[in-house]
């Protein structure tokens, strides 16, 4: 870590408060007011303590009904309905006062769970980053680990077989989360299993299996044998995750950079844009095929993603709260071979050079993506001017 890090106390109040979200101040308000004394985590921590919702699809998609508590409540005919966006999440720093109570009535929201009350306790969130951090030399293997393990997979084969997850993720429209948690639970069970070539699709269909169940929705069996072009007996799949369960030892947490990337969202001038979001986890799958990838940990291949997303939108600065965020400060000069590999990758991908293209074809989705891969800032001229270009000499 770099020992030009800047401190938080020396970041202005202005640079800090820029990037608050909007209703942040009224809601923390209402959510610790309404919270025993006991309960109140004290606000003694020297850095920003971030509290994320959790998972960014999903607020996008879920609505959260808010029933109407103001003095006009009786005039109001139906609830107003808002959507769960970056609103839910609160940062929290050492400057701000003690919560108050207000005068001004907020809409309670109805229908939040109780699991999600944690949003409100700075001290839990932060114990879930540190948590996160922990996990990432779980998943950080040697690049040559197939060859050093006698594995029968070479790199090719991995890298295929990894472009078809790519595929059929974008083809069954699930979480982010589930895709990234897949590949590195498959680099980890073929660190310990030496899986035939005729039954390597089959194991990475059922470590996908367990990441559904994990992350998003439960799919059947038979409708994810019938992408492998499989009509027998169910139990052939349900037999392959049963051994994969057995060679991981049941120990599936996988620190997942969508995590930290949706941390790192708060930080961003453009955190709030899901275009911005979606073409920073574009940048991040296109690399997922890549074997010189699986030894950064989640928090570097998000950094960099974000770097990659900051160069394609034109914003080659790099600010006090993203470098404080990512902790590479003052200029993110070590995210910046993989954050060009990421632009490469695209780049070839574009231009038909590589026959890794399953990232292009699920953000080439305009129900979806709105046609992300294939839109102007993606172009082959634009990003072969990115690929020269070096942010650490422009911050």
């Amino acid at each position: 870590m770099s020992n030009n890090r800047v401190p938080l106390k020396e970041i202005s109040d202005t640079l800090r408060r820029s990037h608050r979200l909007n209703g942040v101040s009224k809601q923390l308000n209402t959510s610790t007011s309404s919270m025993p004394p006991q309960t109140k985590a004290p606000l003694n921590q020297k850095n920003v303590k971030v509290i994320s919702s959790k998972k960014p699809s999903q607020r996008r998609r879920h609505k959260v009904t808010a029933g109407a508590n103001f003095s006009n409540a009786a005039n109001c005919k139906r609830q107003t309905v808002v959507r769960r966006t970056k609103s839910d999440c609160v940062v929290i720093d050492i400057d701000d006062a003690p919560p108050s109570t207000s005068s001004v009535t907020v809409p309670p929201l109805v229908g939040v769970k109780p699991e999600d009350l944690w949003l409100c306790q700075p001290s839990v969130a932060h114990d879930m980053y540190l948590h996160a951090k922990s996990l990432e030399s779980r998943h950080c293997f040697s690049p040559n680990y197939l060859s050093t393990v006698g594995s029968r997979v070479s790199n090719e084969m991995r890298a295929t077989l990894v472009n078809w997850l790519v595929e059929i993720h974008g083809h069954l429209k699930l979480e982010p989360e589930t895709l990234h948690t897949a590949v590195r639970l498959l680099d980890a069970t073929l660190q310990h299993f030496k899986v035939g070539v005729n039954r390597l699709q089959l194991c990475g269909l059922a470590v996908f299996w367990l990441a559904t169940k994990l992350e998003s929705r439960a799919l059947s069996a038979q409708d994810l044998l019938y992408l492998m072009c499989y009509k027998g007996d169910v139990l052939i799949l349900v037999r392959m995750e049963q051994t994969v369960l057995k060679l991981l030892n049941f120990q599936l947490q996988v620190a997942d950079p969508i995590f930290f990337l949706n941390r790192l969202m708060l930080y961003d001038e453009n955190g709030q844009s899901e275009e911005f979001y979606n073409t920073c986890n574009y940048c991040m799958d296109s690399v997922l095929h890549d074997i010189t990838t699986v030894d950064i940990p989640a928090s570097e291949l998000a950094s960099a993603a974000l770097l990659a997303g900051r160069m394609i939108d034109g914003h080659l600065e790099w600010p006090y709260p993203i470098g404080y965020a990512t902790e590479h400060w003052p200029s993110p000069k070590k995210l910046e071979p993989l954050a060009q590999k990421m632009i490469r990758a695209i780049l070839e991908a574009s231009e038909g050079k590589s026959t890794y293209t399953g990232a292009y074809k699920k953000y080439a989705s305009r129900k979806r993506f709105y046609g992300l891969s294939e839109s102007q800032k993606f172009s082959s001229v634009n990003l072969s001017k990115l690929i020269e270009v070096r942010p650490s000499s422009i911050c």
